[in-house]
């Protein structure tokens, strides 16, 4: 007998989950992630201190100078830096 994860029965045996079940379930788990994704993401921003009294600290050896990149530096942090 098929079982949970079959769908379509035939008389020679069981058939996988159809492509259009393939589909939806993939969409709802790749919706799924992204939002632990992005609550994940609003939790490590509401963390970060800013403001005028803040400093960044820029690895320079990361640092490819394109004022960019927001995992190496913050927007002031070029100018910090230099």
């Amino acid at each position: 007998m098929c079982g949970p994860a079959y769908r379509e029965k035939v008389s020679e045996g069981c058939f996988l989950t159809s492509i259009e079940d393939l589909l939806a379930r993939r969409k709802s788990e790749q919706l799924r992630i992204r939002m632990l994704l992005d609550a994940r993401k609003s939790e490590d921003q509401a963390k970060l201190k800013g403001g005028e009294d803040a400093v960044a600290w820029v690895k320079e050896e990361q640092c490819i100078g394109c004022d960019q990149c927001t995992l190496v530096c913050e927007d002031d942090a070029i100018e910090l830096y230099d």
